[in-house]
């Protein structure tokens, strides 16, 4: 994978990210449980039991990724005719957590979330947990975009009021081996290449911001450390999300940070009336029209599901033919 002789199944060369995923699930997961076996003896049923176990003492996650780098190496071994068929095929990828629904907020929870963002900011004397929370508001940036994105005309632009996820626009989770550092790669895909307008309160918000760290200059990164070196996405922005959400008091189910893009979707749409959904897809950075409307077109906010029964009512007391009323329908 490193030196791109093996390639996914669009045969494009695989991300970093992905291969560290493989090889730490191979040589953490699959190795010590079932690296004695020939590739010809790990049938369905030998596959299925270690990923039923992998899931129950990790996680579903964890047993899924774990399948999906063993099914890599099949195909491989498919090629190259040292096996005539892929078992992991037929084996059941565990339900994950990431199954569960997505945690869509109304505008008062987003309101508290600012509120709390800005108190958890000043309680620690620096910007970040507000700004952050606001591009992801109001932009539906993914966490990667927001912690690569660089001051000036190709990243955000305060003069133009956009925002440009660009060709090296999204921040590894992990850092390079040889340098220590958070690289920069490529989006999830082509279609993640995109430039949006920033909302005027939004360019505003960033203007602050950027006052409060010390005016940097254009093609330094919006959120760095004291060394100007891009941050880890775990160790800050999770913890200061995990503040924020004990300042604003959210209800249960406590949100992911992840689930602000979602509410942005969702809201976007409102904004702009669903029958524009190629707008929010491209806006997003999504591939396909159809998952966007399957995901969030029919999503409900909280406030929106308040009052249907009556509104029903209210629908066909002024719609019904009084002079053929249906079952059970007042006139």
């Amino acid at each position: 994978m490193r030196d791109g002789t093996i390639r996914n199944n669009r045969m494009e060369a695989y991300k970093e990210s992905a291969i560290d995923k493989y090889e730490s699930m191979l040589r953490v997961h699959a190795m010590p449980a079932i690296g004695g076996l020939r590739m010809c003896d790990l049938t369905v049923s030998v596959l299925a039991e270690f990923i039923d176990l992998l899931a129950a003492e990790e996680s579903p996650e964890t047993a899924k990724k774990t399948r999906d780098a063993i099914s890599v190496c099949f195909r491989r071994a498919i090629r190259e005719d040292l096996v005539a068929a892929n078992p992991c095929r037929e084996v059941r990828a565990p339900a994950t957590a990431n199954g569960r629904p997505s945690r869509i907020l109304d505008l008062d929870e987003q309101a508290a979330l600012g509120s709390a963002a800005q108190q958890v900011d000043a309680r620690l004397g620096h910007s970040r947990a507000f700004p952050i929370l606001r591009l992801a508001l109001d932009l539906g940036l993914r966490s990667g975009e927001i912690l690569a994105a660089q001051w000036g005309p190709h990243s955000l632009d305060l003069h133009q009021g956009t925002f440009t996820v660009g060709r090296f626009g999204n921040l590894a989770r992990k850092r390079d081996r040889a340098t220590g550092k958070f690289p920069m790669i490529a989006p999830k895909s082509s279609a993640s290449l995109r430039t949006m307008e920033m909302p005027p309160s939004l360019v505003q918000a960033m203007e602050r911001h950027r006052s409060a760290v010390g005016e940097p200059d254009d093609g330094a990164l919006v959120f760095a450390d004291g060394l100007g070196n891009p941050v880890c996405a775990v160790n800050v922005l999770n913890r200061d999300w995990q503040r924020t959400l004990d300042s604003a008091g959210l209800a249960s189910p406590r949100p992911r940070f992840h689930d602000l893009r979602h509410t942005w979707a969702v809201t976007m749409l409102r904004a702009l009336g669903v029958e524009r959904v190629q707008v929010v897809r491209e806006l997003g950075g999504w591939s396909s029209t159809k998952m966007v409307w399957d995901r969030y077109g029919r999503h409900a906010l909280p406030s929106e599901r308040l009052g249907t029964g009556a509104a029903l009512d209210n629908y066909r007391s002024s719609h019904v033919d009084t002079s053929r009323n249906g079952p059970g329908m007042a006139p």
